[in-house]
């Protein structure tokens, strides 16, 4: 330990690439080897730290410790966080306790409140959990915790499948000059895509979305603050984003939820809109957006119905004035789509109400989609796929199956294909001719003298 460290801390081990933890501590063998990558490989710990608000650059130094022991730690003896992570950049210090479950091990809300106590009186800046739960942002918590505590000490989660995700694509992006560091940073990407680091993806819905389910479908009434509409909406939301994580490995790019700037800021205001919203429409849904694809990509799911829709909104083209012509575009765009479940919906100015038809049908007669409106041209598209579960939807495992399977497959057949209209660039005017008059003696008017301007001044 450092001179600095040995203040705060009885004892604590540097971590180790290559744990000798027996198979037994299989928990503390993963933060080991992830503490251990985050100081031997630059670019994973500039990408993952960089998601908790700090900029790691060359001359910033990263230290990891396990089996930390504090000073301190007499009345916190049955709490002994997994690990101790130091960043130092110059004159400045940042340091953060770090605690990780793996499995179906989840966090204990007590606990975190005991380690924020523990992080204060040591002055550590932050607590950083890592689990197998999932959150929009690392600032967003899976544990509810007060504004006392937030106030107390810095409050960052990862989950496993994040951090597999981050460290995947900078291995698939390969440019890592220094080939130690990219075949270490491979090596890791591999040691936890193994099953028996207990790392697993979300894979269920909340133990009551089915009678949730069944509620909804004989004309039930569901509370806006009850405990079931909001266990539904977490497992929601973790659903959404190891729906990104999963999109990301897909495209090989990153890929986010599209959340309003009060949700990204308030994690609790979102989760209240979100119950509102099923309350009161009983559909959950989500804006996934993928780098350079010509429209965010919407995901509801419908408990009325039971069905999953993904869409995606085009702008029609305005140089194209025939109503067909526009259609055709987009229908242009669609050539490769073979799935019968598509459906084109047309936007129309003004209170004209929205048409929509097939693509299978469209494909054979693009005036079908006018309809009454054969005199007005569409401003819009929406390109839809719509997935009827039936009784797949009640299942708390066969409704994220089916989600997971829903919107990649909406994306190969239609969202990688769909471009943006945009207006062509304006082309140079004509010279202006030079034989018309500018005067009242068909001569350019002669500047004013410059003694006059200083005397204006």
């Amino acid at each position: 330990m450092t001179d600095e460290l040995t203040e705060i801390l009885k004892s604590g081990e540097r971590v180790r690439l290559f744990s000798i933890l027996s198979e037994s501590s299989r928990e503390k063998r993963v933060i080991s080897a992830l503490l251990a990558s985050l100081v031997t490989i630059p670019d994973l710990s500039r990408q993952l730290l960089a998601t908790v608000g700090l900029r790691i650059g060359p001359r910033s130094q990263v230290d990891a410790y396990t089996e930390v022991v504090f000073r301190t730690e007499k009345k916190y003896v049955r709490d002994r966080p997994d690990g101790l992570l130091v960043i130092r950049t110059g004159r400045q210090t940042w340091s953060a306790l770090i605690e990780a479950k793996i499995g179906s091990a989840d966090l204990d809300s007590d606990q975190i409140k005991r380690y924020a106590e523990l992080a204060r009186e040591n002055a550590v800046d932050a607590i950083v959990t890592i689990t197998n739960q999932f959150v929009a942002r690392a600032n967003h918590h899976p544990v509810r915790v007060g504004k006392a505590l937030a106030n107390r000490v810095k409050l960052f989660h990862w989950s496993w499948t994040f951090i597999q995700t981050q460290a995947y694509l900078l291995d698939l992006e390969r440019q890592i000059s220094d080939a130690n560091h990219a075949y270490l940073l491979h090596e890791f990407v591999r040691f936890l895509s193994h099953p028996s680091t207990g790392v697993v993806r979300f894979r269920a819905m909340n133990r009551e979305w089915r009678d949730l389910v069944r509620t909804v479908q004989i004309g039930g009434v569901l509370g806006r603050t009850s405990e079931v509409v909001e266990n539904t909406i977490g497992s929601w939301h973790q659903e959404t984003r190891d729906l990104c994580l999963l999109m990301s490995r897909v495209v090989g790019r990153p890929v986010r939820l599209k959340l309003q700037k009060s949700h990204r800021d308030n994690p609790t205001e979102r989760i209240r809109d979100d119950c509102q919203r099923l309350a009161e429409h009983k559909v959950l849904s989500c804006v996934i957006e993928i780098p350079d694809a010509a429209s965010g990509f919407a995901l509801v799911a419908d408990l009325q119905r039971r069905t999953i829709t993904c869409s995606a909104e085009l702008r029609a083209p305005e140089d194209k004035a025939r109503p067909a012509a526009r259609v055709n575009w987009l229908l242009r765009q669609l050539e490769k789509t073979t799935d019968q479940d598509v459906i084109v919906k047309a936007k129309w100015p003004g209170r004209a109400p929205a048409t929509q038809d097939t693509l299978a049908n469209l494909r054979a007669d693009p005036k079908r989609l006018c309809g009454a409106n054969a005199k007005m041209a569409p401003r819009a598209f929406e390109v839809l796929m719509v997935r009827d579960l039936a009784g797949k939807f009640t299942g708390s495992r066969t409704f994220v199956e089916s989600v997971e399977d829903a919107l990649p497959s909406f994306y190969e057949q239609v969202g990688q294909h769909l471009k943006q209209w945009r207006p062509a660039p304006p082309k140079l005017l004509p010279v202006m001719a030079e034989d018309e008059p500018h005067g009242s003696d068909g001569a350019h008017p002669a500047p004013a003298p410059a003694e006059s301007a200083v005397a204006a001044g």
